[in-house]
């Protein structure tokens, strides 16, 4: 039993890393791919500040529309992951993307979209454990309800609850299960304002319980002019992001019925920990650069 107690406490466990920007993240949900133009491409960054900055991460992700009709389309993509935690540790994601949209009238689509792929835990070569490295196969599933003023996603991340070991300590990577929604208010032609929220329950046990099992937030984000943005958004247990960007930087090309629309946006996030949060209580920002390719003569909607 002494074996077993001290084994018990070499067990962790891990989530993806967190963005404050969770409208713009693609991987919280693979049912969202291809919801927003015919090809999507999102890159991010997220980097503590001080003397934790060699903590950070990067993410990169790409879906397209194929097989397009009236009633609906299929999205593939990829996407990728880096987590970097100083010089030693890294872990890093590799997923391949499938969600199915399918229109339910004029104005309504209902999506379902899987991720499948893999997870890697690695140490470079150092003093204290050597170089070492495991791996595991990861995936996640979910459901997207929409509008072109209206975002609903329910998600389960990890859903297989994995175990990595590439040492002593072993890895869990704990189920968990994601809401989010979004409503945009167009106020007038130059000002819109949309509230968001999101609710987060991680499926935690007797080794891995350290981590809080509910999470939740909400957010406001204002658009003037169709071009610049700027809000925020709160979670209790961790802090506030405030965030400024640029959005729908028009960069057509073409003429004539071959004209597509192509719009860059741009979002930066400062990251302000709430007094309760010993956990990541550090400052950090983040930097999401998304770029959309739309047919802006015959666009599906």
């Amino acid at each position: 039993m002494g074996t077993l107690g001290a084994f018990a406490q070499l067990e962790v466990g891990e989530l993806p890393i967190h963005y404050g920007q969770y409208f713009n993240n693609p991987q919280l949900n693979p049912a969202k791919n291809g919801s927003d133009a015919n090809a999507e491409f999102f890159a991010a960054s997220k980097r503590n500040i001080g003397n934790f900055g060699t903590i950070a991460n990067t993410f990169f992700s790409t879906a397209f529309r194929i097989s397009k009709n009236n009633n609906g389309f299929n999205a593939f993509g990829l996407y990728f992951n880096n987590d970097k935690e100083g010089q030693v540790i890294r872990r890093n994601r590799f997923y391949g993307t499938f969600a199915r949209h399918q229109k339910l009238n004029k104005n309504w689509v209902l999506s379902a979209g899987l991720a499948l792929g893999a997870y890697q835990f690695s140490t470079k070569l150092n003093a204290i454990t050597g170089g070492l490295s495991a791996i595991a196969f990861d995936g996640s599933g979910g459901v997207y309800l929409y509008s072109q003023n209206t975002r609903l996603g329910l998600s389960v991340n990890q859903f297989n609850n994995v175990k990595v070991q590439p040492f002593q300590q072993i890895i869990r990577l704990n189920r968990h299960f994601h809401f989010i929604g979004e409503h945009n208010v167009v106020v007038n032609d130059y000002f819109h304002i949309t509230p968001s929220a999101f609710v987060r329950y991680i499926q935690t046990d007797s080794l891995t319980g350290h981590l809080n099992a509910l999470h939740y937030g909400g957010g406001i984000n204002c658009l003037l002019k169709q071009a610049f943005s700027c809000g925020g958004t709160y979670e209790p247990n961790e802090g506030a992001y405030f965030f400024v960007g640029l959005k729908n930087i028009n960069l057509s090309v073409g003429e004539g019925k071959k004209t597509s629309s192509n719009q860059l946006n741009l979002q930066f996030a400062y990251f302000v920990p709430s007094l309760i949060n010993t956990r990541t209580n550090i400052q950090s920002f983040e930097l999401v650069l998304s770029y959309f390719i739309k047919d802006a003569k015959n666009d599906w909607w």
